[in-house]
């Protein structure tokens, strides 16, 4: 009885050996060390370090129908208070399916761009590449943060919004 078990396990681990080795997993692209819009992850690359700061916005092709993203929080943090703005911050991680389908879906829309452009000043943050600033802890993404001229923060929101919801969340925090 045992003999025969021992044959059932030699059968059946020179089975799984002979088993043909699963294909190896896709490597996902790397990303660019440079300031550009990489259409692999739908978000924006933060720039390292050895950019210039001056550089106040990231402006994509004039036919695009994305709103001006600022690459560096102090310096939207600046410019809205120049323009007694709240910045609207967008947290976002590389590999986030519910950020890319805001931006392609909510963020292109014509309503949301103009309510955006009036009223905020929009900044986003991949927390996969910095820091967050204000001492934000690191939530879900897409994050959504309000943060008021004198850089206090008004409102967050988490997740993924349709164009409706998401135009009556700049609607009433652009009060």
């Amino acid at each position: 009885m045992k003999l025969s078990k021992r044959i059932v396990l030699l059968i059946f681990s020179t089975f799984l050996v002979a088993q043909e080795a699963p294909p190896p997993l896709e490597m996902v692209p790397p990303i660019p060390p440079n300031n550009t819009y990489d259409e692999n992850f739908s978000v924006f690359v933060i720039p390292s370090p050895t950019i210039d700061e001056n550089v106040l916005a990231l402006e994509m092709e004039e036919n695009s129908s994305t709103p001006s993203i600022f690459l560096n929080f102090d310096e939207a943090l600046k410019i809205a208070k120049e323009d007694h703005k709240m910045v609207l911050l967008e947290v976002v991680s590389t590999n986030c399916k519910f950020c890319n389908q805001m931006r392609e879906e909510v963020l292109t829309q014509e309503e949301v761009r103009k309510k955006i452009e009036e009223n905020f000043v929009l900044a986003q943050v991949n927390m996969d590449q910095e820091p967050l600033p204000l001492g934000l802890s690191e939530q879900m993404t897409p994050m959504f943060v309000f943060i008021s001229e004198d850089e206090n923060v008004e409102d967050m929101r988490f997740g993924y919004m349709n164009e409706h919801d998401f135009i009556g969340l700049l609607e009433i925090e652009s009060r």
